[in-house]
């Protein structure tokens, strides 16, 4: 099978895979454009070209990463705080400079070993890392390994 997204696939999968109702985003809304559209534009080829799915995998990239980017952009229109509901839930507002390495107190102490692909996170990766849509496209990326940005 070949697969290929499409605005109107990325739509069917924002209402099935990320359960976002009508009332919260129309059919018609910019932001389902501009969310598709901007992830076409950054998610690297090499998954297309490295996908031996018929482009499964670069076709879900592509979705995540357009889910993830309509979470930090798209607008409620009232009386719906659909966007700014979730948006709170999961402290896309909220700066986070990084991953936590190391911490404790005087009773107890934990580490977590940084992974060296997190280390080399840049603002919008970490900003990825807050949805769950956001994470599983940095995993389908890096599986390329560390080069898997646009630069």
């Amino acid at each position: 099978m070949n697969y290929t997204p499409t605005l109107a696939g990325f739509l069917a999968w924002v209402r099935s895979a990320m359960g976002v109702p009508t009332s919260a985003l129309a059919d018609d809304s910019v932001y389902l454009g501009y969310a598709f559209d901007v992830a076409l534009a950054l998610v690297n080829l090499q998954i297309q070209t490295s996908d031996d799915t018929g482009g499964l995998i670069y076709m879900l990239a592509v979705y995540n990463l357009g889910g993830d980017n309509l979470v930090n952009w798209a607008q409620d229109v009232p009386p719906s705080t659909y966007w700014a509901d979730l948006r709170d839930k999961m402290d896309i507002l909220d700066f986070f400079p990084g991953v936590v390495s190391a911490t404790g107190d005087q009773g107890t102490s934990t580490s977590i070993q940084v992974i060296e692909n997190l280390k080399n996170l840049v603002l919008g990766d970490l900003q990825n890392l807050k949805t769950p849509w956001g994470r599983q496209y940095l995993n389908f990326a890096m599986q390329l390994g560390t080069g898997w940005g646009i630069s």
